[in-house]
This record gives structure tokens, C-alpha cells and sequence, in this order.
């Protein structure tokens, strides 16, 4: 065997080895990027202000249509809302920064009784109250009713559930360091009618 041919097959053996190492790379890197992905997803699912609002009033009960709207920010969608917002509005980007999620389902009022759905926002709220979370507002008028709830953790507000029924009933979960004095500016910045 000459010292050419020698050569020859060792690189292509070496060529082979690198691409099947190139492949087994790019196999892991997927997986390990769908994993990132769903650890990230069930992070902010496993945060104590996380509430999955349509299984907690089991929603779809309630409602004869599909949510009108529908919010799901969270992970490297809500750093790209903050990256461009910040250009616009420094202030509502940092305090979107400081969030891990912001979670909303919105349903027009004719789709349930109002009755119905008052009801059934109480019921969640005696529900969030006895998981731990505390009312902040209370507003029972004819045309307007909100619930709003906040849960504490050891830095402050770590995540808001607000409740409303008025042309629209909205449902808003925002986890993460809240301050609850700027729910109005996420609110203007999603569309999102609060209530409040």
C-alpha cells in the first residue's frame, strides 16, 4: 500500500467522522433546543403567579364561542416585545423586562349570561383566594365588574389575575415582578381592556 493511498483513506475517514459528528452535533443541538424551549415554557408554568385561568374556570363551559382574543407572551417572544418597545416607551420595557409571562383570553359577553359569568369569575376568585392569593379590587356595578388578585412571594408582587366583565369578559394572567400601578400601560400596549 503506497504512503498516497494511506493518506487518502485517512482522510476519508476522517472526512466521515467529522460529518457524522457534524450530524450527531446538529441532532443534539435541536434536541437540546426543543428541551430549552420546553424548560423555559414550564418554567413560567411552574411560577408561583402563573395561573391557567381557562382550566381554572374551565372557560370553554362557560362560553358557547373560541376566545376573541387571545395573549400568549412569553419566553423569547416577550424579549422581543421588550426589545421593541423600547425604542418608543424605555419606561413600559423595563417594566415588561420584568416579567415572565403575560397570558390573556378574551371572550365577547354575548357568547354567556352575565350572570354566568359573574358567577363563575367568583368561583375562581374564592379559588384563587384559596390557593394564596389576595383581592386588590373589587368592583361589582351594573355595567362593570372586575376582580382583581395579586399574589406575593418575598420580593413583592409576582404575579396579577385580573378579572372583567363589561362589553367584553377578560381574563388576564401577568406573572412575573409585578407593579400593579403599570397594569394600564401592558394593557394600552397589548389592547387589552383591564377594566380598571
Amino acid at each position: 500500500m503506497s504512503a498516497v493511498s494511506i493518506i487518502s483513506d485517512r482522510t476519508l475517514l476522517c472526512g466521515t467522522r467529522l460529518r457524522v459528528l457534524f450530524v450527531v452535533g446538529l441532532l443534539v443541538a435541536l434536541v437540546g433546543g426543543l428541551s430549552a424551549r420546553e424548560a423555559a415554557a414550564q418554567t413560567v408554568r411552574s411560577h408561583p403567579g402563573y395561573v391557567d385561568l381557562a382550566a381554572l374556570g374551565n372557560l370553554d363551559d362557560v362560553f358557547s364561542t373560541a376566545p376573541t382574543v387571545e395573549v400568549n407572551v412569553e419566553g423569547a417572544l416577550l424579549k422581543l416585545v421588550v426589545e421593541a418597545s423600547r425604542a418608543d416607551d424605555p419606561e413600559l420595557a423595563d417594566l415588561l423586562e420584568r416579567l415572565e409571562g403575560l397570558f390573556v383570553r378574551g371572550y365577547p359577553a354575548s357568547g354567556a349570561s352575565g350572570g354566568r359569568i359573574r358567577d363563575r369569575m367568583g368561583l375562581m376568585g374564592t379559588m384563587l383566594a384559596e390557593d394564596g392569593w389576595q383581592t386588590i379590587v373589587s368592583i361589582s356595578e351594573r355595567d362593570q365588574f372586575v376582580r382583581m388578585f395579586a399574589r406575593s412571594g418575598a420580593e413583592g408582587i409576582v404575579g396579577l389575575v385580573v378579572m372583567s366583565l363589561d362589553e367584553e369578559a377578560v381574563f388576564l394572567n401577568i406573572v412575573g415582578d409585578v407593579d400593579p400601578e403599570q397594569i394600564g400601560r401592558i394593557g394600552s400596549r397589548f389592547r387589552i381592556a383591564t377594566g380598571l
